[in-house]
């Protein structure tokens, strides 16, 4: 198995780590909120996994990702208050996609062309 590029294997170990962080805060996190919590990093583990192995619609999976998370932020923005951490995870998310989308989609893309095709 060839090893994919390194901005794919840095989202992969991203991804893998905050979902493995997710389950691990979970016993912490308010009873209301475990469920959401867990399918959240279910998701990212999933997600990274997925990256990992090339799947073709691994980059819209990443993009989802962020848009939740980015409505995770304005939700917590409004419900809270400002503070820098809420700004940054509403917004956050939006430069992620703007600077790696497109690069992680044609990566993952050229992968599917077979030599010849």
């Amino acid at each position: 198995m060839k090893l994919p590029n390194t901005d794919i294997l840095i989202w992969v170990l991203i991804f893998v780590g905050f979902g493995i962080y997710g389950f691990a805060t979970l016993p912490n996190t308010p009873e209301s909120s475990q469920i959401v919590k867990a399918i959240a990093a279910g998701w990212t583990v999933l997600t990274g996994i997925l990256l990992l192995i090339r799947f073709r619609w691994a980059a819209e999976m990443f993009a989802l990702t962020m848009l939740c998370f980015s409505v995770y932020g304005v939700y917590n923005l409004l419900n809270d208050g400002y503070s820098n951490m809420q700004l940054l995870t509403a917004v956050g998310p939006w430069v992620v996609l703007a600077g790696w989308y497109l690069p992680l989609r044609r990566a993952l893309r050229a992968t599917d062309q077979a030599p010849g095709a």
